[in-house]
């Protein structure tokens, strides 16, 4: 058993940053347009004194010590106010991983509102899963991806192609239980996406922006936040196909 005390006192200066060595690490994350929420997986047996994090505008570093010297998370990021951030040691369940890990969860406070891109943290636990292929009677395609990080659920609606989309053409519409997208093209056609939701959510938690970090077609992101925490194992909606009217 590696006794952890003898780093309590590490001074971490930068010769000792130059001597650490990087972490590999799990983590999982999730934002709203004020804050994001970062959980990385650390080693077993490490403590909140074992732990230091410093936040800084555009990059945060995990500093702990291990049995195989400093150790080092570094996780670049977008601009956050680095004074208002702040972090806990805990413990939760990891998909890479069997049980239960301990890990450090970061509360990064957005220097200007927004979402940011499922990329930031190189798409850690943001793997977005691809549905059955929708029927036909959809008026938009039914295209869509998804992805579940503990209560929050966000889905990705692709957008016609070939269309000049605005946010003053797109209406998003969350209730408890259904979902309705609809899309005012400039050719004045109207597409219009309706699903009932696989469980019940919380409607004023709904906020959504585009997403254009797909190069092929645009699309929409639209953020849920759930009710009740459950695993939404067979996709967000009850039927991939539209609600009978």
């Amino acid at each position: 058993m590696v006794d952890y005390r003898k780093f309590d006192s590490i001074a971490c200066d930068e010769e000792s940053r130059l001597r650490a060595r990087p972490f590999a690490t799990h983590l999982s994350w999730h934002n709203t347009v004020e804050e994001a929420t970062v959980q990385v997986q650390l080693p077993e047996d490490i403590t909140q004194g074992n732990v230091r994090v410093k936040f800084s505008t555009d990059v945060v570093l995990i500093e702990f010590g291990h049995e195989d010297g400093l150790q080092i998370v570094r996780l670049p990021h977008p601009p956050v106010v680095a004074r208002a951030c702040r972090w806990t040691m805990g413990r939760r369940a990891f998909k890479e991983k069997n049980g239960e890990a301990p890990c450090a969860t970061l509360t990064l406070v957005k220097m200007e509102p927004g979402l940011w891109s499922r990329e930031t943290f190189g798409g850690a636990n943001n793997d977005e899963q691809t549905p059955p292929s929708p029927k036909d009677d959809d008026e938009m395609g039914g295209a869509f991806t998804w992805a579940q990080d503990g209560e929050h659920i966000s889905i990705w609606i692709w957008l016609p192609e070939g269309t000049s989309i605005n946010a003053k053409d797109v209406l998003v519409d969350c209730e408890r239980t259904k979902l309705r997208v609809r899309i005012d093209c400039p050719d004045g056609t109207v597409g219009e996406y309706v699903r009932e939701l696989a469980a019940p959510v919380l409607p004023d938690e709904t906020i959504w922006q585009f997403d254009d970090d797909e190069p092929r077609q645009r699309r929409i992101r639209i953020d849920l936040v759930m009710k009740d925490l459950a695993d939404w194992a067979n996709g967000p909606f009850k039927s991939n196909t539209p609600p009978s009217r």
